[in-house]
């Protein structure tokens, strides 16, 4: 089921793609699984993309497909079943999710920010390519729990540095929960810049996450809030 439902991604094969989805959880594939299978396949259109073999419109298409699986009613009924209940999904936390700028990789953004929602979070999606000033404002608007930040490239775990930076400076880095994502920083790079955690796995940054929020509500309960 694996191979067939990445090639089928790959090859943008919507009707196909979600077939295939629906015959892997009847038959008992985990959904966190089978996500991991869209990412993969996700990412094979994304370097052919880069290689000029797709064009941005089958980008845009590949995200749309994956919105379609994260809605699809036997994916939603497995997920909330996996999560140890079958009822509605309950409402996790805020992510401010972006990808740093001086980097227009954005794939693998869009699959964290839409398996998030799914999740249940509440994503603000700041695009690609957002300046420091931007990433400022928009934390004194949504006010978030987490922020997610998203780097391809060497040079951008420098950005990402210096967004740590700027909050540790202003004193606000004690407010949020940081996790890095993309190929730019490893786990021990993550923890060079004073970062929460670092990974290149959309299901397990969101894992992440929700042990973040399940924390805070812990010490929120503990503290009598």
């Amino acid at each position: 089921m694996k191979n067939s439902i990445v090639r089928s991604v790959e090859a943008l094969h919507e009707e196909m793609t979600i077939e295939l989805v629906c015959m892997a959880l009847e038959r008992g594939y985990p959904a966190i699984e089978v996500i991991r299978w869209m990412q993969q396949g996700m990412e094979r259109v994304g370097l052919k993309y880069e290689n000029g073999e797709y064009f941005i419109g089958d980008l845009i298409f590949a995200g749309i497909l994956l919105d379609e699986v994260l809605n699809l009613p036997e994916w939603l009924q497995a997920y909330a079943q996996s999560m140890g209940s079958a009822s509605e999904k309950k409402y996790e936390g805020k992510i401010l999710a972006f990808t740093v700028y001086g980097c227009c990789h954005n794939l693998g953004k869009n699959i964290f920010v839409s398996y998030a929602k799914a999740a249940g979070f509440n994503v603000k999606d700041l695009g690609q390519d957002v300046p420091l000033e931007v990433v400022l404002d928009e934390l004194d608007r949504f006010r978030p729990d987490i922020i997610g930040m998203s780097g391809m490239l060497s040079e951008t775990a420098e950005e990402m540095n210096r967004v740590i930076h700027t909050l540790e400076e202003r004193g606000m880095r004690n407010r949020y929960r940081i996790i890095l994502g993309g190929e730019a920083v490893s786990n021990q790079g993550a923890q060079c810049i004073q970062a929460d955690a670092a990974t290149q796995d959309v299901v397990e940054g969101v894992e992440i996450c929700k042990k973040w929020m399940q924390e805070k509500e812990s010490q929120r309960k503990s503290n009598g809030m």
